[in-house]
């Protein structure tokens, strides 16, 4: 007989962390393990919004290098991008540039690992190694908050017995198009890169770096326990900076910096993160998913800043995932969670669309319609940097979803903010041109006497299709918006705008459903699996008007047909639509989907789930098209916060075994809110006081308290928080 096979080697425990990250872990603001990265995408990465950088250097898989993601690591700038757009055929596609990386330090010589920590709550990537008996060292790296053109990396003795000698092991990532130049003392490495222009029309890009070198080895004693490394970065993308300027002014950025004690450094960049985590998301008695928010929202920012327009791609700004370039996935997913909690940010998304409007006015015109058509992939300039589909360079911006796309963005920060200033002077020139566009691209429908869009590529990309549900639905909405701000701001448009936004046409099928009609998704259509939540859209986020039934149908029915392991963005509309029909256990179980796509200790997005036979995930790294997604799931959903025409209204629901949880500084206008629920009671404060009231499910109406007063305390339930004071 054949024996029984041996048992299973016992398993052993995770090596203990260091006990100093205790409490920060416990709290949910800091995500640690004691073992390196088993592969680079899932390592964590750090920036500012301006700058960002990768930790760990590329891991050969088992899989063939064509399954790889597409994460090349090293450092980037915001807005750096190298090669023509749209992309010529045969010719290396525009993309993220890589700059050279000044602290490229993967590990340490002779050491043991003790443990990596993303320390979100302060920005910074944290590692430790031990050295033999003798000493315990730190390392600490983070893209300065506050002082943008910062990169700062810091080794520290944490204990230290005697003379400790750090011998530092790095990994040199290509860099694009770049000359370094050490200094004649080796102190410094000086390098400029210079990019290959989108268009004619574009200045040629340039970055200058100045960062201090990392020596082959140094020895931290009792007098001197550490060592500080800066770089400073200068680029003529800076209004101020000229391209012959940049190596003297980024010398300049680093010796400011280098005259500054590096606790003041800490200091100004700890600060900087401070300001912004006034806002935020928690679920009390569930670290995980405390976490799981605190990182998301830790890379968004990460990838994007208030004081530089630039947006970011599905990848985020530490990789070049998608080639850095920026897509509807901006606008529609992870823009919304900014605008709630972080207006400020938001509007230079919106601002970046604002500077790429010449170009979509050139693209709209290159292709015989008024406005302005935004193109599928735009990264510095705004030209179309799709790649070509056979001969074809303009294949990807049939894709027209784009547009109204952006339109509504505008519509969704202007809902949070009540801004008029920024809509007359920032919105509206591009709105107005956008809804040019559509209104010439939606065309009658001649049965039916509504109007439709012909011939397009679908959010599913499923080939050339007639009535896109939600591309048709996005374009009314769209217009509907731009003769409601023209309203608002007393300006005439054409009158047919109003026509075509009250009339779009959305089919129904009705043979396909037994319980009753649903809307097509598009014709043809046969029943197959959809790649994209189109119809479910309709309801979150575009908020559509329907009947209630129709939209109840449309989930089950499309629930079936949708694939909840691929890309992860619309799983999550369907979550947040079952809660607003009151099903909380059909959307716990979509939202708990999420967590396959967050993977490793550090919580790294990634575009398809994990599996046991992918257990790193697959397709784009740090997706923050995912994680976008997942915040709505809690502030839209959970939270139950709809944006509209007249406030916000708000429907609080506990995920699945939670206490309670809380939202911090939601944007209402000129201040902000903070709302902590549990499952019987709602407590609402204001940023300032005389603000905003709230409405309750009795309609009777309650000024919310500001600073130094008593939380309103309401029975948990629906509600209309209304703005006071306008901005």
């Amino acid at each position: 007989p054949t024996p029984p096979p041996p048992p299973p080697p016992p398993t052993q425990p995770p090596p203990p962390l260091p006990s100093v990250w205790a409490d920060a872990v416990a709290s949910g603001w800091m995500l640690a393990a004691a073992v390196a990265p088993s592969d680079s995408d899932l390592c964590p990465t750090y920036g500012n919004g301006f700058l960002a950088a990768t930790l760990c250097a590329p891991a050969l898989r088992a899989s063939a290098e064509s399954e790889r993601s597409e994460n090349s690591g090293g450092t980037f700038l915001s807005g750096a991008f190298n090669g023509r757009c749209p992309t010529p055929v045969n010719r290396p596609a525009n993309t993220r540039a890589t700059l050279p990386s000044p602290h490229p330090v993967v590990g340490v010589a002779n050491s043991s690992f003790d443990g990596m920590a993303l320390d979100m709550q302060n920005g910074t990537v944290l590692r430790r190694y031990t050295l033999g008996g003798e000493c315990e060292v730190e390392l600490t790296s983070f893209a300065h908050r506050s002082i943008r053109h910062l990169m700062v990396f810091i080794v520290r003795a944490v204990r230290l017995a005697g003379p400790c000698v750090v011998t530092p092991v790095t990994h040199v990532w290509a860099a694009t198009n770049a000359t370094c130049t050490p200094t004649e003392q080796g102190a410094q490495v000086r390098c400029t890169s210079m990019f290959v222009p989108e268009t004619d029309r574009q200045v040629q890009t340039t970055v200058a770096m100045v960062a201090d070198a990392i020596p082959p080895s140094f020895t931290l004693t009792a007098s001197q326990p550490g060592r500080v490394f800066l770089a400073a970065f200068a680029t003529n993308l800076e209004p101020d900076v000229a391209a012959l300027d940049v190596e003297a002014v980024a010398l300049r950025r680093w010796a400011a910096a280098d005259a500054q004690p590096v606790e003041a450094l800490e200091t100004s960049h700890r600060d900087g993160w401070g300001e912004l985590w006034q806002s935020g998301l928690e679920v009390g008695g569930n670290v995980t998913v405390t976490a799981a928010l605190r990182s998301s929202l830790y890379y968004v920012l990460s990838a994007v800043r208030a004081d530089w327009a630039f947006g970011s791609s599905p990848g985020g700004l530490a990789s070049t995932s998608y080639d850095g370039h920026a897509f509807w996935d901006m606008e529609t997913w992870f823009f919304p969670p900014l605008a709630a909690l972080f207006p400020d940010v938001a509007a230079s998304i919106t601002a970046y669309r604002r500077r790429l409007l010449p170009e979509a006015q050139r693209l709209a015109a290159a292709t015989f319609y008024p406005g302005a058509r935004f193109p599928w992939q735009s990264a510095a300039t705004g030209a179309e940097c799709s790649p070509s589909v056979g001969t074809d360079p303009l294949y990807w911006t049939k894709e027209v979803h784009i547009t109204p796309d952006i339109v509504l963005a505008h519509r969704t920060l202007y809902r949070m903010t009540r801004n008029n200033t920024w809509l007359r002077a920032e919105a509206w020139p591009l709105i107005s041109d956008a809804c040019h566009y559509l209104a010439s691209l939606m065309v009658l429908d001649q049965a039916s006497g509504n109007y439709t869009i012909l011939h397009v590529l679908p959010t599913t990309e499923a080939g050339f299709v007639d009535h896109p549900a939600y591309t048709t639905a996005a374009s009314a909405l769209s217009l509907q918006f731009c003769v409601d701000t023209a309203d608002t701001l007393s300006l005439a448009v054409p009158a047919n705008w109003s026509e075509i936004a009250e009339r779009p046409y959305l089919p129904l099928n009705t043979t396909a459903f037994d319980q009753g009609p649903v809307h097509q998704v598009y014709t043809p259509y046969n029943g197959g699996g959809l790649a994209q939540a189109g119809v479910a859209l309709l309801q979150y986020p575009l908020q559509l008007p329907m009947d209630s039934d129709l939209a109840r149908r449309d989930l089950e029915y499309y629930g079936t047909k949708f694939s909840f392991s691929m890309m992860f963005f619309g799983q999550l509309t369907y979550a947040i639509n079952w809660l607003r029909f009151g099903q909380t256990a059909q959307a716990d179980a979509v939202f708990e989907l999420a967590f396959a796509h967050q993977v490793g200790p550090w919580n790294v997005w990634r575009e398809h789930a994990a599996t046991p036979g992918q257990p790193a995930g697959g397709g784009a790294v740090n997706f923050l098209t995912g994680a976008g997604a997942f915040l709505q799931a809690f502030i839209f959903g959970y939270g139950g916060v709809s944006p509209t025409s007249h406030g916000l209204n708000i429907n609080p629901v506990l995920p699945v075994g939670t206490p309670n949880a809380s939202i911090a500084q939601l944007t209402l206008s000129a201040c902000s809110v903070s709302i902590e629920y549990d499952a019987n009671r709602m407590r609402l404060s204001c940023s300032a006081s005389g603000c905003a009231q709230i409405v309750d499910s009795t309609n009777t109406t309650h000024p919310v308290p500001g600073p130094g007063s008593a939380p309103l305390v309401l029975a948990r339930g629906a509600a209309r928080l209304d703005p006071i004071s306008f901005t």
